[in-house]
């Protein structure tokens, strides 16, 4: 892939209410998410580093199109293709055409799987092994409706799933149609989302979001899928050393990244615990702590488990040069 913008999916609007044109805060989100979803999937399925990363822009909207075709730009200054990892194996020097086919491939699979869990979480049933070794997993909705997918697409949908919120704000009886541009410009449909389908990629409200807290306390740290993160904030709630998750802890900084959710907090020593225990008696809103360790995300992308390593009330707090608090 070379550093020029290079043409490879469209969007198209479709519905009496577009009267021949897009409207631009809509296209904004839409263009968004997508440029989230392609992140995370760089990252986390193709192992790129940061260098290696390209975005997703659209090419210029005239007036009077409901097609708006998407363009990749090439963040890195090179003539040659940046060589993908992917799943643990070298996928040696793709170019534009077979990213273009596994991105959209990808996409396409996680929307289906969007509009089956009509907003909420799907669950795991049961594994299946096929005859030739293929893993398959059956998932189930909330109104008990299921579907047997790949092992791979059900590991996909854990990480790249909550990038696709805000996808579609579209008004009623209108349709999104998002594809790629194959051999000779032709037209590949991976997703064909209607108006009444747009309201399964909204977030729902916090409150609902958030769930039970009993129920989130017995859910398991997921170690795999954790990312190394410092949180600015205060701890909220002491639950016990004897439980799964010891406190919760509420980011007061960069909310957007993080959410505004209670986050559960594995202690490792006695020596935070104390640590813990001594901050919750300053109920000071002036008085934040930063709080580094392994933390997992939840179905809206935001902060929900912390194992915890260090807390410190010093931004610039080393671990190698400085007591803990």
């Amino acid at each position: 892939m070379n550093n020029q913008n290079q043409q490879f999916g469209y969007l198209k609007y479709k519905g009496d209410n577009f009267k021949g044109s897009v409207d631009i805060g809509q296209l904004a989100k839409t263009l968004y998410a997508l440029d989230k979803f392609s992140k995370k999937y760089q990252k986390e399925i193709l192992q790129l580093t940061k260098e290696e990363m390209f975005s997703i822009k659209a090419s210029d909207v005239q007036d009077g199109s409901t097609d708006v075709i998407l363009e990749i730009v090439d963040n890195v200054v090179s003539s040659a293709p940046a060589l993908l990892m992917a799943s643990g194996y070298a996928l040696d020097r793709i170019g534009v055409t077979e990213y273009t086919k596994k991105y959209f491939g990808t996409l396409g699979e996680q929307a289906a799987l969007r509009k089956l869990a009509r907003n909420k979480k799907l669950k795991e049933r049961k594994r299946e092994i096929s005859k030739d070794n293929q893993i398959f997993v059956v998932v189930e909705n909330s109104n008990q409706e299921t579907t047997k997918i790949s092992e791979e697409t059900w590991n996909n949908y854990k990480i790249l799933n909550p990038a696709l919120n805000n996808l579609v704000e579209i008004e009623k009886g209108a349709h999104l149609e998002i594809g790629y541009l194959g051999e000779d410009r032709a037209r590949n449909i991976v997703a064909n989302i209607s108006s009444d389908e747009s309201q399964f990629f909204v977030p729902e409200k916090l409150d609902e979001i958030e769930g039970n807290l009993e129920d989130r306390l017995q859910e398991e740290f997921n170690e795999e899928n954790s990312e190394e993160i410092t949180i600015t904030g205060k701890f909220i709630d002491f639950f016990g050393m004897a439980q799964k998750y010891h406190c919760s802890f509420q980011s007061r900084r960069e909310q957007e990244k993080t959410g505004k959710q209670k986050i559960l907090c594995i202690l490792e020593t006695d020596a935070q615990k104390d640590n813990v225990l001594e901050l919750l008696k300053d109920r000071s809103s002036e008085h934040l702590v930063y709080v580094h360790g392994r933390a997992t995300r939840d179905w809206e992308d935001r902060i929900d488990k912390l194992r915890v390593e260090w807390i410190s009330k010093d931004k610039n707090y080393n671990p190698n040069q400085t007591k803990i608090i």
